[in-house]
């Protein structure tokens, strides 16, 4: 009579072990254990269930094949050194694990105090024979100096065409002298959980390394406030890896890869990539215009639990509840209240509060939005017309007054406020432009920057910048001293008038 195999006996599970690694190595077909106890007289003899052939794909041919049009991508940059940036950036919530993997090999100190020269790396795939290149917002945020390498080792400058930071994409282009090698995107809304994928990219300055795995989950959401759903593989990925392509097994690209879970910013097996569902349309509106442009509701929103469902008369938990709705926000303009549950916007349904901030956020702008909800149990049909999202206002009213310090500037007024996330508290001049090679530049200064003060004298526009630095220049001082804010951190530096 045999014996089943139990929690107390150390041998058993390993001879399980045994031949689920056997099936492996050999490549055979593996029949599913459905029973603990054995049905004969040996121990290990179990009745298959179903079989499945498990045995892995041959991409060499594959991997041959799209090689070629997969780039390495370096960047070089000067950064204001704070302690954050001392640190790798968390990809989301300061304690969790997830890190954007661009590398950063090393930074070399500049010099008379100027901020560090810092050399990045990371990957990029080309899309037309003409030279457009995609890769990460985040490999080449901020780089003065942008090259493409090659497989053979050729390097070519690379001009920005345009960057997403809400989906962390960047184009480039190249001039070429000829044709080249490109991929084509696939569709990642038929790509399924158990799909073989492959992974090629630059980690740790290996260009045209390549690795294999399958997709593990879809639509994730990373909690980093990307309109994204990421799809999460577990073909090893690391720092460098940044912007490089994901193919399935017909050699199209159905995903970006942009972010990895690590406890140790090592690969452990927990991958994320930009699905191409979501990648094409931005690529193809930074093509046509360098830029792109989100949709903004104005509202806040949250899910409905089994509770919050219940209370509200809803048979499911299905749809978002708007918590409040900003003040003459295209939401308040088309009668959407405190206390509605979305249930469909312009057509498709949502399933939750990240489904419809996605929606808005992609949503065409040139008509009214079919907004759907349910308000006190009855429900009720809208139009809204959907705005641009703030941080998509662009600065105005640019004021050369800086040229002296090779800046140009605009007011800190307050769409630009909001769009760099600075209370009232702040006032200054916007920096829009720093003419490459001034000493603007060489101390890491950057668009987006505030100036509060030069030489101890508030500054609110242009003009009064240009005043300073002819008071500094009549007293003759051959640099001044400007307050600047960046985010929530602040410093003085010195550059010179003279």
């Amino acid at each position: 009579m045999s014996k089943p195999i139990s929690k107390h006996n150390p041998l058993g599970p390993w001879r399980y072990a045994a031949v689920l690694v056997a099936a492996l190595v050999v490549g055979a077909p593996f029949a599913i254990l459905h029973s603990a106890e054995a049905k004969t007289d040996s121990p290990l003899s179990v009745e298959p269930a179903v079989e499945y052939d498990i045995k892995a794909p041959n991409l060499t041919d594959l991997i041959r094949t799209v090689k070629p049009a997969v780039v390495s991508i370096g960047v070089e940059k000067r950064v204001m050194q704070t302690r954050m940036q001392q640190m790798p950036a968390p990809f989301g919530a300061p304690d969790d694990f997830f890190y954007r993997f661009f590398g950063m090999p090393r930074a070399d100190g500049g010099q008379g105090g100027a901020a560090p020269r810092v050399m990045g790396q990371g990957s990029g795939f080309i899309i037309a024979p003409d030279g457009y290149i995609v890769t990460n917002n985040h490999v080449i945020e901020d780089a003065d100096k942008i090259s493409v390498i090659f497989e053979d080792g050729s390097t070519h400058p690379a001009t920005l065409v345009g960057t997403d930071k809400k989906t962390d994409l960047a184009l480039l282009k190249i001039d070429a002298d000829q044709p080249l090698p490109f991929v084509q995107f696939g569709d990642s809304d038929k790509a399924e959980v158990g799909n073989w994928v492959v992974a090629i990219g630059n980690p740790f300055g290996f260009g045209g390394s390549a690795t294999a795995g399958i997709i593990s989950a879809r639509g994730r959401d990373l909690q980093s406030g990307s309109y994204v759903d990421f799809l999460q593989i577990d073909a090893p990925i690391n720092s460098g890896n940044s912007g490089g392509p994901i193919f399935d097994t017909e050699g199209r690209v159905i995903g970006i890869n942009t972010a990895i879970y690590s406890p140790n910013g090592g690969n452990v097996g927990l991958g994320f990539a930009i699905p191409s569902a979501d990648a094409v349309n931005i690529i193809e509106e930074l093509k046509s215009s360098g830029h792109v442009t989100h949709g903004w509701l104005g509202v806040q929103i949250q899910n409905l639990d089994e509770e919050l469902a219940a209370s509200l008369n809803l048979p499911d938990t299905d749809g978002a509840l708007v918590a409040d709705v900003v003040d003459a926000s295209p939401a308040a303009l088309g009668g959407i209240q405190t206390g509605d549950v979305i249930l469909k916007f312009d057509g498709m349904p949502v399933t939750d509060a990240k489904s419809l901030s996605r929606l808005v956020a992609l949503a065409d702008l040139d008509h009214k939005a079919n907004v759907e909800v349910m308000r006190s149990g009855k429900a009720k049909r809208l139009k809204v017309q959907i705005t641009p999202a703030e941080d998509d206002v662009a600065f105005a009213s640019t004021d050369a007054a800086g040229d002296e310090l090779g800046l140009e500037f605009a007011p800190l007024d307050a769409d630009s406020r909001r769009a760099l996330g600075l209370d009232s508290s702040i006032e200054g001049v916007v920096i829009v432009s720093v003419s490459p090679g001034s000493n603007a530049a060489e101390k890491g200064l950057r668009r987006g920057d505030v100036i509060e003060r030069v030489n101890q004298q508030a500054v609110h526009t242009g003009n009064d910048v240009k005043t300073a630095i002819r008071e500094a220049q009549n007293d003759q001082k051959d640099s001044v001293a400007i307050l600047v804010t960046r985010g929530d951190s602040r410093r003085y530096i010195s550059l010179a008038v003279a």
